[in-house]
């Protein structure tokens, strides 16, 4: 397929880049990052003539327009996104304009040019879960942060777009990703981070707040099956089998980390909680598995352990 992604340089976009060039896709970066990280980008990925870079924003619908026209984009992979629960609540205003407005520019593009749409949701939509029990496809949307309401207006706009104008759209709701190129605002590069500096590190509340955790990888792999093999209209819930707490994967981290590097584990300091921080999320995909095969793959340990060993070995690309 020819694909468009918009956030490229992202943690997950720049993960699918590289997946879809694995299987021979032509693929279109779209980010409104600088073109140094673009080069980052290029050096850190096996890139070549079956990629190019667009340096836009989603505020931008002529450029975003006239991209997927150029290229002829027959698949958007609409992943670009402001994804910070505490800079959600601090400050709401860019989530509406990238999460909300902009979607609607990815939306008009499509419509405009014919292109398919795959728009990457998160399992925070359905708002929190009690100790038992997964979110499905037939979860009510419940958000209770500001992030997690610009994302499911999003779901929204995607679902009207389809039954309106008959775009063929896609729709996953994805539980925590880690792996390579994530940002060091993220738990797992906080972590590593902080061991490697010698610094405290801080988790809100009491840390026991239950997180479903997905390898990149599958999570990549599921978004091309569903833009290679999905009915229009789908919507999927993906996660990866591996519930744990915040300290129990802060632990595991800072293990890795003072295993590999022989650095001294620091200590961890409760910080005050969030306004708002759900206590727990978990995701049933059943359905996607049984209706295009996809499940996640990954050994979670190990590929926990790989992370650690790729930000050791990577600290030019992300510190």
């Amino acid at each position: 397929m020819r694909a468009l992604i918009t956030g490229a340089s992202g943690f997950i976009g720049v993960n699918l880049v590289q997946r879809l060039l694995e299987k021979g896709h032509g693929v279109v970066g779209y980010d409104r990052r600088s073109y140094a990280e673009k080069t980052r980008m290029s050096q850190a990925l096996n890139v070549g003539e079956n990629f190019v870079f667009v340096r836009g924003d989603l505020g931008d619908q002529e450029l975003l327009t006239n991209t997927i026209s150029k290229y002829n984009i027959e698949q958007v992979f609409h992943l670009a996104a402001e994804t910070s629960v505490d800079r959600s609540i601090n400050d709401p205003g860019p989530f509406v304009a990238s999460n909300l407005v902009g979607t609607y520019n990815v939306l008009e593009a499509a419509r405009k040019t014919g292109a398919a749409v795959h728009y990457v949701s998160t399992d925070e939509v359905f708002g929190e879960l009690g100790e038992t029990g997964k979110f499905t496809e037939e979860t009510p949307l419940a958000p209770r942060s500001p992030y997690a309401a610009t994302k499911a207006g999003g779901n929204f706009l995607v679902r009207a777009y389809a039954t309106t104008y008959g775009l063929k759209t896609s729709i996953t709701c994805c539980s925590n990703n880690y792996g390579p190129f994530q940002c060091r605002e993220k738990l797992i590069p906080i972590v590593i981070d902080r061991v490697l500096d010698g610094k405290p590190i801080g988790i809100h509340g009491d840390g026991k707040y239950v997180r479903d955790w997905l390898y990149v990888v599958d999570h990549c792999d599921a978004m091309i099956a569903c833009a290679e093999r999905a009915e229009p209209g789908a919507f999927y819930c993906i996660g990866g089998d591996c519930e744990l707490t915040v300290l129990q994967m802060v632990d595991f981290i800072a293990t890795e980390v003072v295993r590999f590097t022989g650095k001294p584990r620091p200590p961890i300091e409760h910080v005050r909680d969030r306004l708002v921080n759900d206590r727990r999320y978990a995701v049933d995909h059943s359905r996607i598995t049984q209706k295009l095969g996809w499940r996640p793959r990954t050994d979670s340990e190990r590929a926990l352990t790989d992370t650690v060993k790729w930000y050791i070995q990577n600290e030019r690309l992300w510190r």
